[in-house]
């Protein structure tokens, strides 16, 4: 069986090799048309982040089976976790404009922690990285992302904000360059250039795409050491209503509308889990 260390190795070389092959395929980059539910690159995108995507965070159905005894605890914590849901959705309802800088705040700190997990980052270096995943759309395609924005919330990113950004993620790629050369994380390295490239050449949702699905989403399987056999059940059991939603409420909004909210929704129920763990086992005997 392959260690830990070498799964992450043979991760990031196919995701280099991926990046390479998809940066000489032949389309627009700053083509809005892209967006369009009819599109065969939006296609291929959106069932990468509908799969492998979300599919990452549906094993939170499997940490609470695993790490509750009784079948009351378990169903509590399930519920909990909906009501979180829940309570976010609302909230992006009530105001978007907040929802979209909470969820770039979490992606942040989230895409910082899982992506460099089992790697020597200190903590600074992990807000870096996870500073660069979730603004390099935005300052590599600023027109293409604030299009995606306008979509989302009404308003577009001003450009002095873009610049200020532009600045914080110089420092960020200058503190996270500096330890992977002083700790040799040569492919890890790759990684990072591969994305920044790519970041020029797609748009941001393909990019998104790229990320989210083949980066983050399986790092994230390999860190909780996925099997195919035993996981992809809770991944079907949890991925699939959520797509099923997206159809449905696809005849009414554009998916671009549906996308972001949903992420945004299971994002803070994903980043809970642990604190939901904690208070199911302290109020249920």
């Amino acid at each position: 069986m392959l260690s830990l260390n070498k799964k992450f190795i043979i991760h990031q070389i196919f995701f280099v090799i991926l990046g390479l092959i998809i940066a000489i395929l032949p389309y627009e980059k700053d083509n809005i048309a892209i967006l369009g539910s009819m599109n065969k690159l939006f296609l291929v995108s959106l069932i990468l982040i509908s799969t492998i995507g979300i599919g990452h965070g549906a094993l939170d159905g499997k940490i609470i089976w695993n790490n509750l005894k009784n079948i009351k605890s378990k169903f509590y914590a399930y519920f909990l976790y909906l009501i979180i849901v829940l309570l976010a959705i609302l909230l992006w309802l009530i105001s978007p404009v907040f929802s979209i800088m909470l969820l770039i705040i979490m992606s942040i700190v989230h895409f910082g922690d899982s992506d460099l997990k089992g790697f020597e980052f200190k903590n600074i270096e992990k807000l870096s990285w996870g500073f660069m995943m979730s603004t390099i759309p935005l300052i590599l395609n600023s027109e293409s992302t604030n299009e995606i924005i306008l979509m989302l919330i009404g308003i577009e990113i001003d450009q002095t904000i873009i610049f200020i950004f532009s600045i914080f993620f110089l420092f960020s790629l200058i503190i996270v360059s500096v330890k992977i050369i002083k700790n040799q994380y040569y492919s890890l390295g790759l990684c990072l250039i591969t994305l920044i490239l790519l970041g020029n050449l797609i748009h941001p949702f393909l990019w998104f795409g790229y990320y989210f699905s083949f980066y983050h989403g399986l790092k994230a399987l390999i860190n909780n050491q996925f099997s195919i056999k035993k996981d992809i059940p809770w991944i079907i059991f949890f991925s699939f209503p959520v797509i099923i939603l997206w159809v449905l409420i696809n005849q009414h909004m554009g998916i671009i509308e549906i996308i972001f909210p949903t992420l945004f929704a299971l994002t803070v129920a994903h980043m809970q889990i642990h604190k939901i763990l904690k208070l199911v086992t302290k109020k249920v005997v």
